[in-house]
């Protein structure tokens, strides 16, 4: 599949469920903490996830210095994986992030989610 094809997936499950916009979509792991720091699509930080597995809800708008950001939609010879929905579930289960998404996906439409530090994609 062509990156072109990966983005219609993932604008076809956003528009059948725009809810996703703001769940994990991507995940970065820093060497020098030990830890992993999971990104929504417009790459605002959701949640840093120490070496010792807990989890800790990270401002939208908190810069987060990373150097390559692996996105949970794609396997791993980039490709879309249906089962990374599963992944993206479970990290929200798992950290108990529901709460948090419920209040950032009000924020998003009232369009009021802070932009991400950085630049958010296109």
């Amino acid at each position: 599949m062509s990156i072109i094809e990966y983005e219609r997936q993932v604008l076809r499950l956003f528009q059948e469920e725009p809810k996703w916009r703001i769940a994990p979509f991507g995940v970065t792991y820093r060497v020098d903490t030990k830890e992993r720091v999971y990104f929504d699509y417009d790459n605002r930080p959701i949640l840093r996830v120490g070496p010792d597995g807990k989890g800790e809800i990270i401002s939208p708008d908190a810069f987060v210095y990373f150097s390559m950001l692996a996105d949970l939609l794609i396997d791993f010879d980039g490709h879309y994986d249906p089962d990374g929905l599963k992944i993206v579930t479970d990290v929200i289960d798992k950290h108990g992030l529901a709460p948090e998404l419920r209040r950032r996906w009000e924020l998003f439409q009232r369009d009021e989610l802070p932009d991400p530090a950085w630049g958010g994609r296109p």
